[in-house]
Formats: structure tokens, C-alpha cells, sequence
């Protein structure tokens, strides 16, 4: 690595925030792990890819797309250089390099850095919950606080242990059926309708039979009714336990499943 070929990424970085071409400075591709790396549909450019280094990214980015105030949202935001060798300098913190050349400065970037309603701008940085144990890493994270100070902007820490749990992994579960296509929007209405019926006449039956009832009354496949189901929730039409696993062989009633109607 050189500082070159960073400074590099950074120009094409820079120049795609706001466009819908938008080049997150650290891609899939460019990490190595054994772990969850993923490209996600965006929740709303529906032609862009979100690059997520980890699990705790993808179900942080579960989070940001959940959030009805934020507008856009950017992933492995990369802070200008210049900037963050300051603030090292101002804190007394060793600014980190690049193991192989120990010369050039690593960019250090948000792992999500958000626009909410009315302007506001937060960054996250999403960390495993024994990583933040680690002095070292501390350091690295008060560069990216005292950035987001620096500029008014909002910053938030979240840790594994708040995203591991089943009201953020059920989002997972439901996002890829978030929206449904034009031409099939009356017919998800005409089965959620089924739905809350076939629901009322008995709560104790498992959700997969309910789903399927209305299906067959509705004349489409099962298949299509759990992607409407989970379109539903998405919406926040139905409603139910969050803090519960979306299984479907559950009744109605053990996961609390209602219709807000």
C-alpha cells in the first residue's frame, strides 16, 4: 500500500458521495475474512449494492433501513485524512498505518454514516462487544467520535450485543421482501385481507396454515403469501412479537401476530 494509491480510492470515494454511483471506500473485495461479508440491495437506490464487512454491519444495516427517519445512508465512509491525523495528534493516540508500511496512514472510515430528516447526519461505528475492551481499539474509535464532534454530527457506537437479538435478525428474515412489485400490490391487499380473517377465525392455528388459507383464497402460490406476509410486516401492516423468532410453524397466538388494521 501506498499513499498514493490511497489518496487514489479516496478521490473516487469522495466524488460518488451524493450520486447514485456511490463507491464505499472499502468494498467486499478488498478484505480478507473469514466471516460474513455480503452485498445487500440499498433500501432505497434500488441499484446500488451496500457492501457489509461483517454480520454485525449487515444487521446494523437492518437498523438503518428499518429507521423511517433516515434518508440515505452511506456504508465504510471514509474521514479525510488530513483531519483524522490531527485529531490523533490532538489526543495523543498513535494514528493507525498499514501493518506491510508502517509509513502510510490507514483512512479511517464510519462503518455507516447516515442523513436523517432535516438534515442531520450521524455516524456509526459497529464493533464485535469484546473489541471494545481493547485499548487499541478504543483509540481508533475516539478518532472517529471526536470527527463526528468536530463537524456537529451525531455518533453512535453499537456493539454485537445489541444487534444479536431476534428483533433485529427477523428484520433480516423480512427485508428482501420489503416491496412488492406494482403490478402485484392488489393482489398482496386482496390476500392480507384473506389473511386477517382466516387469522380471526382461529388464532391457535400455525402462521404457515393461516398464510396458506389465504393464499388458496386469494388463487396465488404459497411461496408468493410468506413474501406478502413479510412485505406486511415490513409495512408494519401485522404486526407481532419482535423479541420472538419469525417461525412460521408457530400459532398466531404464541407469536402474537395482529393485524393493524
Amino acid at each position: 500500500m501506498s499513499l498514493e494509491l490511497q489518496e487514489k480510492w479516496y478521490e473516487a470515494h469522495s466524488n460518488s458521495i451524493g450520486t447514485e454511483f456511490y463507491e464505499p471506500m472499502w468494498r467486499v473485495e478488498d478484505i480478507k475474512s473469514y466471516g460474513i461479508k455480503a452485498k445487500i440491495k440499498h433500501f432505497k437506490d434500488p441499484h446500488r449494492a451496500v457492501h457489509v464487512l461483517s454480520q454485525n454491519e449487515l444487521l446494523m444495516f437492518m437498523l438503518i433501513a428499518w429507521d423511517k427517519s433516515i434518508v440515505q445512508s452511506y456504508e465504510q465512509y471514509a474521514l479525510p485524512l488530513v483531519e483524522t491525523l490531527a485529531i490523533a495528534k490532538e489526543l495523543e493516540i498513535k494514528h493507525p498505518v498499514y501493518p506491510q508500511n508502517k509509513d502510510v496512514p490507514v483512512q479511517q472510515t464510519l462503518d455507516f454514516f447516515c442523513y436523517r430528516e432535516g438534515h442531520e447526519r450521524i455516524g456509526y461505528a459497529v464493533k464485535q462487544q469484546s473489541e471494545t475492551f481493547k485499548d487499541r481499539t478504543l483509540e481508533k474509535l475516539a478518532i472517529q467520535e471526536a470527527w463526528c464532534a468536530m463537524h456537529n454530527y451525531e455518533y453512535e457506537l453499537v456493539t454485537s450485543e445489541e444487534l444479536k437479538r431476534n428483533s433485529v435478525m427477523n428484520l433480516e428474515r423480512i427485508y428482501r421482501n420489503r416491496e412488492v412489485e406494482f403490478p402485484l400490490r392488489n393482489l398482496c391487499q386482496a390476500w392480507y385481507y384473506n389473511f386477517c380473517s382466516a387469522l380471526s377465525e382461529d388464532r391457535h392455528e400455525r402462521i404457515a396454515n393461516i398464510i396458506e388459507k389465504a393464499a388458496d383464497l386469494t388463487n396465488l402460490d404459497y411461496e408468493r403469501a410468506v413474501k406478502f406476509f413479510h412485505h406486511c410486516l415490513w409495512e408494519n401492516k401485522i404486526d407481532f412479537n419482535w423479541d420472538l423468532p419469525l417461525l412460521l410453524e408457530k400459532s398466531g397466538e404464541e407469536l402474537g401476530v395482529y393485524p393493524n388494521v
